[in-house]
């Protein structure tokens, strides 16, 4: 399958039927905050706890109020959206793109 073929699967319920995609992304959302029989409620109380300290901290340094340097905010983003991904299962294995990481011995590139 090519990309082309993925976007055009991506984009067609939305240009064919907008409403009703905008009404299953608003259950999907609403789904994955409430609690649900069947469904472990703590990942969901912890992934909100660590979203709203980022979002204090956030808004804190956007109105000058914050005293988080740079770089520990940066550290503190990718900390708790790391916990928040795993959690998720979002994995690098499930990422869309793929990327080589293998290195050649022979060349310093």
């Amino acid at each position: 399958m090519t990309l082309r073929d993925e976007m055009h699967e991506a984009v067609v319920p939305w240009v064919a039927e907008p409403r009703a995609q905008c009404e299953r992304h608003v259950t999907a959302a609403i789904r994955s905050i409430t609690p649900v029989e069947g469904n472990n409620d703590f990942r969901k109380v912890l992934a909100a706890g660590l979203f709203a300290v980022w979002s204090v901290v956030t808004l804190a340094q956007a109105f000058g109020v914050g005293s988080v340097s740079g770089v520990w905010y940066g550290i503190m983003t990718a900390v708790i959206y790391t916990i928040i991904g795993i959690q998720w299962g979002f994995e690098l294995n499930n990422m869309p793109i793929a990327v080589d990481v293998t290195r050649d011995e022979d060349t310093d590139e």
